[in-house]
């Protein structure tokens, strides 16, 4: 006999970078209109798949008093002013707004992210974008339990080797990788903004994810990394690798971890300490033209 939760609830599960998310959604949502570019992680229920998270999509309203709660910020290049992020001594609340302010959506999580309650009750009308961000953030958070980062990149890959282009919004990731794609035969891209890079069994792995920005590129595959490169825009055509502790700083501003919570960002810290001494890092002072393209495959790839 199945309970009254039974027939409003259903539970999905998606895995992406080989490691899970469980979604509690009302019967009613679906999943491939609301989520579509999640449709080629969708998976079933494996013990071998660990579960870094359980998410309940509700439907019914959760008050929360915004007088006992700590504004952590209010800043967000996607939302702009209509977000909020906010800590309790045990959760945090995160609030987006619509454009014209009608609608409100609201995240409780843990602090470790492992239990998220999303408010859902207007996601009709916004369809896919305030859950594909919730699940982003969350999954940013609880993936470094698994040794995993999220980190804001643009990858290429020729099916045995991938490389990670790094910067600031506008610098050229998407035009760079681009490059190589016209250029260097056999390259294909992987992901266009947020990829997930893991480190398991000693090897680095990028993944691709349902998040890749403007580009509709949601690729369920994982390929070893063999480099990152950090962009900047310049007169003329320069690579140079990084050593030490440059490697850490050139890496650290692209990876996604809650600055505030000192355990998940010492998490994250950690990660990347090992994961930088794995695979060669470099900074490309680039034109966009194809010999930045080549020169930077050249250098990586010997």
């Amino acid at each position: 006999m199945h309970s009254k939760l039974e027939n409003i609830y259903k539970t999905v599960y998606y895995e992406i970078a080989e490691i899970g998310l469980e979604l509690q959604v009302p019967q009613s949502f679906n999943l491939d209109v609301i989520l579509p570019s999640f449709q080629d992680f969708k998976s079933e229920f494996s013990d071998q798949i660990p579960v870094i998270s359980r998410i309940q999509v509700s439907l019914d309203e959760f008050s929360y008093d915004l007088k006992q709660a700590k504004l952590l910020s209010d800043v967000s290049n996607f939302w702009q002013d209509r977000f909020k992020f906010y800590a309790y001594a045990d959760q945090y609340l995160t609030i987006l707004k619509s454009e014209d302010g009608q609608y409100e959506w609201a995240m409780l999580s843990s602090k470790d992210f492992k239990q998220v309650r999303i408010k859902a009750s207007s996601f009709k009308n916004y369809k896919e974008n305030v859950l594909t961000w919730f699940l982003m953030v969350v999954f940013a958070q609880a993936a470094l339990s698994q040794n995993t980062i999220l980190i804001h990149a643009s990858v290429v890959e020729n099916s045995q080797n991938a490389y990670a282009f790094l910067g600031k919004s506008g610098t050229g990731k998407s035009t760079h990788s681009k490059l190589w794609l016209e250029n260097i035969p056999g390259f294909s891209l992987l992901n266009d903004d947020n990829p997930a890079v893991r480190l398991k069994d000693g090897v680095v792995y990028v993944y691709g994810t349902p998040w890749s920005g403007k580009t509709a590129c949601y690729r369920n595959e994982k390929r070893k990394l063999s480099g990152f490169v950090r962009l900047k825009q310049g007169p003329q055509n320069v690579l140079t690798f990084m050593e030490n502790s440059d490697k850490l700083i050139t890496v650290l501003p692209s990876c996604s971890a809650i600055r505030w919570n000192t355990d998940l960002f010492s998490s994250m810290t950690d990660i990347l300490i090992q994961i930088v001494q794995i695979i060669p890092i470099a900074n490309l002072v680039c034109l966009p033209n194809a010999d930045a393209a080549s020169l930077c495959y050249t250098n990586l790839s010997t």
